[in-house]
């Protein structure tokens, strides 16, 4: 609707007004008088003609006076926009044969298999017959009463609901989906469409928008874009809610509940209900538990040293066959397979009965070894897809060379050098400055100092180099100058080393006045905070706790569980810290653990209590422990979790120095193990000094089978693009779409790099050496099939809090009720002041200038 009006701004009855009122008159009939004396000079025409157009400036210049503007409102009236996101993971591949009686006929009325407007209400009083584990009473009220015809109907009803339930046995939850979105005269999609923009989206790790004709496509192959190998609710409901033209007023989730990427729906829940926009999840799928065998979990390291004694430990779920013996077999590429007899234990707490299987693993060569571990499928089993899993690890013959320094042998430490010395794959040397001596021994029990070792001219001819990690303890300022701290500094920017700075409450970093630490530690104005637990509290509840960042959580070194969920609790088990340190993470450094206090924390907060954190710095890294009590880890576990974090950080250390690169750049991957459907991520790191020269340097990645790594074409090519985060990072994303061993090499655009010789001489890098990195795609991932079972507490709880409401297929026809329309109508004012607009300008010269041209071409002064 449009509505306009000429408002005078100036027009009241102040004596201003009527001033220039009077004043206007008073001109007027000057003008008035003037012309009757002009018309005896002139024609009468021209006379007159002269009197409008002095008149009419007149009243221009009046209207400019009374400040005229004109406004005009302009009513739009939105539509809302109701978006269907439909879970198409790998999960909704399912077939529930196993379902209920009631299930089944919900379903079949949901799909109108079953089930109108006449018979609608009995209908239902059979599904709450069966969902009370009873026989429906098949004869209603108004049938007649005649038992002979009652049979009858008993029978042919029976016969009728028995084969709706035999069609649903033959339907995967996907088809259940699709089925239940097709458009019908009178039916609830359709009753939303004549008030609301229907958007359509897919998800599984991610989603995808699409249309309700494509639908049909999209099930029979989600394209790799959706990641159908993980169910993320949250792709669900990640629908734009920043079109103010159709605001969404409601998502209608169709899904079988389950969430394997961990994802916080509740907190995306939460945001819906800001935007009072309900969340309407439709559960597909049955509860009943299947009757299968599964790969769960499959803990395997991804590199080994030779000879080491590897284990493969894997966890099947045996739902279903319970009491029965299942044989595991692992098949390696090259060599015998090896079998295991297990008898599966009772069912309990309601929970599949699970098995584990520990495989040693031939470490006795070199090289990457490939593996697949199965089991028969079983007469019976819901599905046969999720009985197998392939995996691989490398064999690497070198030991991780680790330098632990120390100011006294505090309690860190004490621990710290314990458990390395009992790794046969680490090779340890310390050095304590400050420790007792009472001369009774030739010297002291560990070396007490360290310039000999550092202060060579060149850190490449130091022992120094020879490390891959350096622990840096508590350390008094005066046992590190400054010439020593540069030896450090070259030690991880040219060497590619690694320094972990573990907090200090005597000296670091607080007593060292360095530009040099400065620059290596990934934080600035380190404080030290203390626990205000009490001392009388179990070891595993008092303290500070530490919990992990998602960046943290994809950190291979911090992993202390079979996967992320698992080790995400190890964590949290963890006894807490009496003393932490934190500070203000530097721009370019990665949070990768916090202090918890139980809730999540924004980026900004996270940054200001951090507790591990790592930079690069030139080509290699440097981390920071906030806290130097890891030993209280080992509180009722021993080396469980105290070793594993150490060693773990100590051959990451080690990968990090001997990666793919050259002098200008450290090239790697963030994993060489990823599942089928997943994404490979690289990264290429720069040297400061290349950056400087370069700072528009270009790379891509081309990626070849392993065995045809010398092919000129590569199966794909992706561009490196910076990371916004860290200068000088360049990353880039491929999704596995083939399981196999690969090879990512990258390629460097633009001429030829050069280096500085020693005599500042420029040199040709070595051009000819290839940059690469193997990885291995394992088959598809059974953990979205891991437990297929249909699971309608989150959905409930999404609904709750959203504002929604939790759906069953059959009362699917109640959502036209449940989003109501609303008034989006929506007014927009609009003024434009006409007094001051260039026209009213034109107009008043136009004006002034036909009078002054009539005036002289008739010869008037």
């Amino acid at each position: 609707m449009f509505q306009h009006r000429l408002v005078f701004q100036a027009w009241n009855l102040s004596w201003a007004s009527l001033a220039v009122f009077v004043l206007v008159v008073a001109s007027a009939a000057l003008v008035v008088l003037l012309s009757k004396y002009e018309r005896r000079l002139v024609p009468t025409s021209v006379g007159y003609g002269l009197l409008v157009l002095r008149l009419c400036v007149i009243a221009v210049l009046w209207l400019a006076l009374l400040q005229p503007v004109l406004t005009w409102t302009l009513d739009r009236e939105r539509t809302g926009r109701v978006v269907v996101a439909v879970d198409l993971s790998e999960s909704m591949a399912t077939v529930d044969r196993i379902a209920t009686p009631a299930e089944k006929l919900r379903t079949a009325v949901g799909l109108g298999i079953i089930g109108n407007d006449q018979n609608r209400d009995q209908v239902l009083k059979w599904i709450t017959d069966y969902e009370a584990d009873r026989e429906p009473n098949w004869i209603g009220a108004t049938d007649p009463a005649d038992p002979e015809r009652q049979a009858q109907l008993v029978r042919s009803r029976k016969e009728f609901v028995a084969g709706a339930m035999q069609e649903i046995e033959k339907l995967p939850r996907a088809e259940i989906a699709r089925r239940l979105l097709q458009r019908q005269a009178g039916g609830w999609l359709s009753e939303l469409e004549k008030h609301f923009v229907v958007e359509l989206r897919a998800f599984g790790g991610k989603s995808v928008t699409g249309d309700f004709e494509s639908l049909e496509g999209l099930i029979a192959k989600p394209p790799e874009s959706l990641t159908p190998s993980i169910t993320n609710l949250v792709a669900g409901l990640d629908a734009s809610s920043a079109d103010q033209e159709s605001p969404i007023k409601g998502i209608i989730l169709l899904t079988d509940g389950r969430d394997t990427a961990g994802s916080d729906s509740v907190a995306a829940a939460r945001r819906w209900r800001d935007l009072q926009a309900g969340v309407f999840p439709v559960l597909v799928g049955s509860e009943r538990r299947p009757k299968d065998i599964v790969l769960d979990r499959l803990e395997v390291p991804t590199s080994v040293f030779l000879n080491d004694k590897p284990l493969a430990r894997v966890t099947l779920q045996a739902g279903g066959f319970e009491g029965e013996h299942l044989s595991i077999v692992l098949e390696p590429a090259e060599g015998a397979a090896e079998t295991k007899s297990v008898q599966v234990p009772g069912a309990a707490s309601g929970l599949p009965p699970t098995v584990t299987v520990e495989f040693p693993l031939d470490a006795s060569k070199l090289g990457r070894r490939q593996f697949t571990v199965r089991t028969d499928v079983k007469k019976g089993e819901t599905r046969e897809d999720n009985n197998a899993r392939e995996f691989a690890f490398v064999v690497v013959d070198d030991k991780t060379r680790v330098l632990l320094i120390e100011g006294e042998a505090r309690w860190e430490f004490r621990f710290l050098e314990s458990a390395f010395a009992r790794d046969e794959r680490v090779r340890l040397e310390k050095v304590v400055f400050e420790q007792p001596y009472m001369g009774l021994l030739p010297q002291t029990f560990f070396p007490k100092q360290l310039s000999q070792v550092t202060m060579a001219a060149k850190v490449e001819e130091s022992p120094l180099a020879e490390f891959d990690l350096v622990i840096f303890g508590d350390v008094a300022p005066q046992y590190f100058p400054e010439p020593m701290l540069a030896q450090f500094e070259k030690f991880v920017s040219d060497l590619g080393g690694t320094i972990v700075f573990v907090a200090g409450k005597r000296h670091l970093p607080n007593q060292f006045q360095s530009p040099i630490l400065s620059k290596l530690l990934p934080l600035t104005g380190p404080k030290g905070v203390n626990s205000v637990d009490p001392p009388t509290a179990p070891p595993h509840l008092r303290g500070i706790h530490l919990r992990l960042t998602p960046d943290g959580e994809r950190e291979s070194s911090l992993q202390l569980g079979a996967d992320a969920a698992a080790s995400r609790e190890v964590w949290k088990s963890l006894p807490g810290h009496p003393w932490v340190m934190v500070g203000e993470v530097k721009p370019g450094a990665t949070v990768l653990a916090t202090a918890d206090d139980g809730q999540a924390l924004p980026a900004e907060v996270e940054r200001s209590r951090a507790l591990i954190v790592q930079q690069y710095y030139g080509l290699g890294q440097t981390w920071w422990l906030g806290f130097d009590s890891s030993w209280r880890w080992r509180h009722r576990a021993g080396d469980q979790h105290h070793h594993r974090f150490w060693g773990q950080l100590a051959r990451t250390a080690a990968q990090n120095k001997a990666a793919a690169g050259n002098e200008f750049v450290k090239f790697g991957l963030e994993s060489s193990d990823v599942g089928l459907g997943q994404e490979v991520q690289f990264r290429a790191r720069w040297t400061p000094q290349l950056l400087v020269r370069r700072p528009d340097v270009k790379a891509k990645v081309l990626i070849f089978p392993r065995e045809k790594a010398k092919l000129d074409e590569p199966l794909a090519s992706i561009e490196l693009t910076p990371d916004p985060a860290r200068v000088a990072m360049h990353t880039g994303r491929w999704i596995a779409q083939t399981p196999g061993e690969f090879r990512a090499v990258l390629k460097i655009e633009g001429p030829p790099l050069e280096a500085v010789g020693a005599k500042g001489d420029p040199k040709k890098a070595d051009s000819g050496k290839e940059i690469a990195a193997d990885f291995f795609v394992r088959g598809a991932q059974t953990k979205e099939l891991a437990d297929v079972t249909a699971s309608r507490a989150v959905l409930e709880q999404i609904a709750q809090i959203s504002g929604g409401r939790f759906l069953l297929p059959h009362e699917l026809g109640q959502l036209p009720k449940l989003i109501q329309p609303q008034d989006l109508t929506t007014s927009e004012a609009h003024e434009y002041t006409l007094w001051d607009h260039w026209l009213l300008l034109i107009v008043l010269f136009g004006l002034l200038t036909a009078e002054w041209v009539i005036r002289k071409w008739n010869g008037l002064p």
